[in-house]
């Protein structure tokens, strides 16, 4: 199952998440129909439960679904998202996005 909760009893599937984005201790959602929902819940609490899912942190306040990234710069510093969006990655983030990018693509074509 694909899915996550939030709340309580609050779950939502996890392919519908495009980004989620932290302040403080405050979550961002942000949702593949534009919709977004702010918890309060910090983004470490919350990546426990995402990453699992084909979620990795780009930076201190970015975690993204892998399956929107729609292409990086060349030295990885930059990850353009499906929609259009442009975020900036950790200098210390770049080469274990590049590994996460490689090892999830690689078992997207061998499948």
């Amino acid at each position: 199952m694909n899915t996550v909760r939030i709340y309580h009893k609050k779950y939502i599937p996890a392919n519908d998440v495009v980004l989620l984005k932290g302040n403080a201790n405050y979550t961002e959602l942000h949702f593949e129909n534009g919709h977004k929902i702010t918890l309060a819940k910090t983004l470490k609490r919350l990546h426990e439960s995402f990453s699992e899912h084909g979620f990795f942190r780009i930076s201190k306040t970015n975690i993204v679904n892998f399956k929107f990234i729609a292409k990086t710069n060349e030295n990885y510093a930059v990850v353009k998202m499906k929609n259009d969006l442009e975020l900036h990655v950790s200098r210390r983030r770049r080469l274990d996005l590049k590994d996460f990018i490689f090892s999830n693509t690689k078992s997207k074509i061998s499948s």
